[in-house]
């Protein structure tokens, strides 16, 4: 896989890991919001995706990758959205795997 920017950098931090599925949840954290960045880097460490064919992991309904939380500014004004990290993780993961 080709990064546009080697360089771009992310943070991990393992939130919970479900053995039975053999699926981890990870917040990661961008330095710079690269196009494909996580599923770049994520992948050529080993870690891909899950539903994220194109970067090697295996198919699923859909590519289980999602942004709980946006910040940025744009014309000096600073913008925050949040959303629960487990939008979408808790038919994965339980409150035991946490």
């Amino acid at each position: 896989a080709i990064s546009e920017n080697p360089n771009s950098e992310i943070k991990g931090e393992l939130v919970a890991f479900n053995e039975k599925r053999q699926l981890s949840l990870v917040l990661v954290e961008l330095s710079e919001g690269r196009r494909h960045q996580i599923r770049v880097q994520l992948s050529a460490a080993g870690f891909p995706i899950y539903g994220d064919v194109f970067y090697g992991a295996q198919a699923a309904e859909r590519i289980f990758l999602h942004a709980y939380n946006y910040q940025f500014c744009l014309n000096g004004k600073n913008y925050n959205q949040k959303d629960s990290i487990f939008t979408y993780a808790d038919q994965y993961f339980s409150i035991d795997d946490i």
